[in-house]
């Protein structure tokens, strides 16, 4: 039988894994979710997960013209979204508590970047 604390993280990883992110990624995710939700009530949404290359160019073709609706920053053409190892999330302070954590399980935050994007969370330079 799982603790409750372990039902909980591993409920946080399958929602993870169905963003389409990859196991690494899924369980760094569920790491750094289940330790917000000791400060704030619940964890995040990820608002983008695993990307298609199609996807990724609509996204790109949308900033290019302006319509930067939803987007903090222009996707990248050899995005770890591609692969399920990048993740966006919506704002907020579980956000800000997940951008202080980030590094302590292997994972960058997009706020760091030299254009920042704060939303992002990846395991990784491509």
């Amino acid at each position: 039988m799982l603790t409750p604390a372990r039902a909980r993280f591993t409920e946080l990883e399958a929602y993870a894994t169905s963003q389409g992110l990859s196991d690494d990624a899924a369980w760094a995710y569920a790491v750094l979710a289940w330790w917000s939700e000791h400060f704030v009530p619940v964890a995040p949404k990820i608002l983008s997960g695993r990307r298609s290359p199609f996807h990724n160019r609509q996204l790109q073709e949308r900033w290019d013209r302006g319509d930067r609706a939803g987007l903090t920053a222009r996707p990248a053409d050899n995005s770890n979204h591609l692969r399920g190892e990048a993740w966006d999330i919506e704002s907020g302070r579980a956000l800000d508590i997940m951008a202080q954590l980030a590094p302590y399980v292997g994972v960058r935050w997009g706020g760091t970047f030299g254009k920042p994007d704060r939303n992002h969370f990846d395991l990784g330079a491509p």
